[in-house]
C-alpha cells in the first residue's frame, strides 16, 4: 500500500480526485493508497468534504482506502503555513495538569498544562464548523 498527503479539498477543481486520484488508478490499478495527512483549510464546507473524501474512500472503483484526518491541534511549534492546520487551538487557560515521565528542566515536575481548546476559525464560522466536526461522533 502506497500513501500521499494532500491539503486539496476531494473534488472539484484542483481536488485530490482530479489532480492525484484519477491517475494513480490508471498508472497503479492493484496498489492500494491512503492519505496519511488530510486537511483542506480552505474548504467552506469541512463536513461536505469529508463526506466527499470518505465517498471516495468507500467506492470500490478506486484504489482509495482511506484517510486519517490532519490535524486536530494547531502545531505552534511549526509556525508558518502550518498554523492552517489545525481544527482546534490552545485556549487562554490551562484547565489541568498531566503528568508525563520523569520531571524536566522545563517544568520541574514532570507535570505539563492541559489546555481548553478554542476553534481555529473566523469568528463567523466558528459555531457552524464545530457542528460539522461534532456531527455523528
Amino acid at each position: 500500500e502506497n500513501s500521499v498527503n494532500t491539503a486539496n479539498p476531494a473534488k472539484g477543481k484542483g481536488g485530490f480526485k482530479g489532480l492525484f486520484l484519477d491517475s494513480y488508478n490508471q498508472h497503479f490499478p492493484s496498489v492500494p493508497v491512503f492519505v496519511g495527512e488530510y486537511h483542506s483549510p480552505g474548504a467552506m464546507d469541512l463536513r461536505g468534504d469529508l463526506e466527499d473524501i470518505l465517498a471516495l474512500a468507500a467506492d470500490p472503483s478506486n484504489q482509495l482506502t482511506g484517510i486519517s484526518f490532519f490535524e486536530f491541534q494547531v502545531r505552534y511549534d511549526k509556525g508558518g503555513d502550518e498554523m492552517k492546520f489545525g481544527i482546534f487551538g490552545l485556549g487562554e487557560r490551562a484547565i489541568s495538569q498531566v503528568a508525563i515521565g520523569a520531571p524536566t528542566a522545563m517544568t520541574g515536575t514532570g507535570a505539563y498544562p492541559v489546555w481548553c481548546l478554542r476553534p481555529m476559525l473566523e469568528i463567523n464560522r466558528v459555531n457552524e464548523r464545530c457542528r460539522e466536526v461534532e456531527w455523528n461522533v
